[in-house]
């Protein structure tokens, strides 16, 4: 079950090094050598060449307008190029069964996953509707799996923006815009 309509993404994972103290889940990057545990030779270099790119303004710049665009334009590469580089350092996959392995092989080096849903901005009711589905079926399955005890939400993917702003600046909503329907 794919949750994004461009296929692009779903969860992504934020991986971090803990040596198991009593289920303390305080982080400790002390240690590269665990928090690099599950890492080959290979990957890091591919990680330190990746990283050296993204450290480069200009580059970051041209590629994500260059890959907007592609994937706006349908181009048959686009996918693939961004599987290739981005997806494959910062998504564990698009759906929760295909994070299942990445998580796993973390999890045996005692390395906690935290899941997050790649989705913000969107205005249009269906799309909120799908990105707060999308975010209970994160916390369910966090709540089966003791390797992931944090499901990151953000709240721009359950509300379209201009409301959050009129929220944060204390502007009244219109019945509409009010959960209740008062004002």
């Amino acid at each position: 079950m794919s949750y994004r309509r461009n296929g692009l993404g779903l969860f992504g994972m934020i991986r971090y090094a803990n040596r198991m103290n009593n289920k303390d889940l305080k982080a400790d990057f002390s240690d590269t050598k665990i928090a690099f545990s599950t890492k080959s030779d290979n990957e890091l270099r591919r990680e330190i060449w990746l990283f050296g790119l993204l450290n480069k303004g200009w580059i970051v710049d041209i590629a994500s307008w260059l890959s907007l665009h592609a994937i706006r334009w349908h181009l048959p590469f686009a996918k693939r190029m961004i599987k290739a580089t981005m997806f494959k350092q910062f998504v564990g996959g698009e759906t929760l069964k295909e994070c299942q392995p990445v998580i796993d092989r973390l999890w045996r080096s005692r390395i906690y996953t935290t899941i997050y849903y790649g989705a913000e901005g969107k205005t249009a009711e269906i799309d909120l509707d799908e990105t707060m589905d999308a975010f209970l079926q994160g916390i369910r399955f966090a709540a089966s799996q003791e390797c992931v005890p944090v499901v990151t939400i953000k709240v721009t993917g359950l509300a379209p923006n201009l409301l959050l702003e009129k929220v944060q600046n204390r502007i009244n909503l219109t019945a509409a815009e009010n959960m209740n329907g008062s004002e």
